[in-house]
């Protein structure tokens, strides 16, 4: 069995990124102990999904794209969510194959965490296969479909700059009719 590719030098032999590249990273995670690809991206050198179609090729998982998935209620009670957020892996489909036994299919940051795997299948009852996805698009759908919160980008473009609070205007004193008023119940919401 040949020896796999480090993702490095398929960046390379694929000439998506320079080997000037290659070693500035390299040098770079003497320092910074996340991943190859993850510093390539950050550095602006790659786009994150090529990194995941070039990891996708060199762990022969297949790559899914999140942006087509129907993330129905029942699909993503198959993962918790403290598995999802723990392992970043979120459940794509279940496949009846031709045994009519059914896998449940997952979308992962990193498909060769096999602790994952195993939970997931102990939680389901399901077998699971891996396939992998651009950390940032399973991020969003843990974000989204698991704790209900807006997109990363969303939550950037609408919060305003960090500024000290302005002190409000001074209130006038109330006139006597608004203190002897009782206060009027919000109408109800069905």
């Amino acid at each position: 069995v040949a020896e796999r590719l480090r993702i490095g030098e398929l960046l390379v032999e694929t000439g998506l990124i320079s080997r000037a590249d290659l070693e500035a990273a390299l040098e770079r995670q003497k320092e910074d102990k996340r991943r190859l690809g993850e510093l390539l991206v950050a550095a602006g050198v790659i786009a994150e999904a090529k990194v995941t179609q070039i990891l996708s090729q060199q762990l022969s998982v297949p790559w899914v794209s999140l942006s087509h998935i129907d993330f129905s209620r029942a699909l993503l009670e198959l993962v918790p969510s403290e598995c999802a957020q723990k392992y970043g892996v979120v459940p794509i489909y279940v496949r009846r194959g031709k045994n009519k036994s059914q896998t449940l299919y997952v979308a992962m940051q990193d498909p060769t965490e096999s602790d994952a795997l195993d939970e997931i299948a102990r939680y389901s009852g399901l077998p699971v296969r891996a396939m992998i996805a651009p950390p940032t698009d399973i991020r969003g759908a843990i974000r989204a479909y698991y704790l209900g919160l807006p997109p990363e980008e969303e939550v950037a473009a609408v919060s305003p700059p960090e500024q000290p609070a302005a002190a409000p205007p001074p209130r006038p004193a109330p006139s006597s009719a608004e203190v002897a008023a009782p206060p009027v119940p919000a109408p109800a919401v069905p």
